[in-house]
């Protein structure tokens, strides 16, 4: 991994996250190193046509694979060629033909909304909202360096907790 003039904070992927989350992880660069060997393996399944939420894997997965559509979003609004290229899977449902050649706006609200339907982890996009009320819960119960950790069954008193802050009816 590089070594960045930077703080970790300030590095892509981890300036995706919000400050409460690097806080704990510091400068810690073995945990960064291990966040970079993920991102190698989420990018070598999606090659493959796997996402993270299509197979157990640590909290981590998920988390990066939203940082990743949030700045690829940002890229593309940036500079729409940059995903001209990009046709969408026929899996999707999606027509593909002369009008459906780039992916636009409303296929990144499709892309998140469906990887929010088959997330395994519900509050993987916890950490990339700024200020966001239930962080705390999430980083009490489950701080970033387990994120790395296998997958475990979430714990029924926080999703409890999560889903009375959130007015969830279970």
């Amino acid at each position: 991994m590089r070594s960045p003039d930077e703080p970790l904070h300030a590095v892509d992927p981890f300036d995706s996250f919000d400050l409460r989350v690097m806080m704990p992880v510091g400068e810690n660069r073995a945990w960064a190193a291990a966040v970079a060997q993920r991102c190698s393996v989420i990018a070598r399944e999606i090659e493959k046509g796997i996402l993270p939420c299509d197979r157990p894997g640590p909290y981590i997965d998920e988390a990066l694979f939203g940082a990743a559509m949030h700045t690829a979003r940002a890229w593309a609004m940036d500079d729409s060629t940059l995903m001209e290229p990009v046709p969408p899977r026929e899996e999707s449902g999606l027509n593909v033909g002369d009008d459906v050649d780039m992916v636009e706006d409303d296929y990144w609200d499709e892309l998140s909304g469906a990887f929010d339907d088959r997330a395994r982890w519900l509050d993987y996009s916890y950490p990339l909202w700024s200020e966001n009320a239930g962080l705390r819960l999430l980083l009490d119960a489950r701080p970033p360096l387990t994120w790395l950790d296998p997958q475990v069954d979430a714990d029924p008193e926080l999703v409890a907790q999560m889903n009375k802050m959130f007015g969830v009816k279970e």
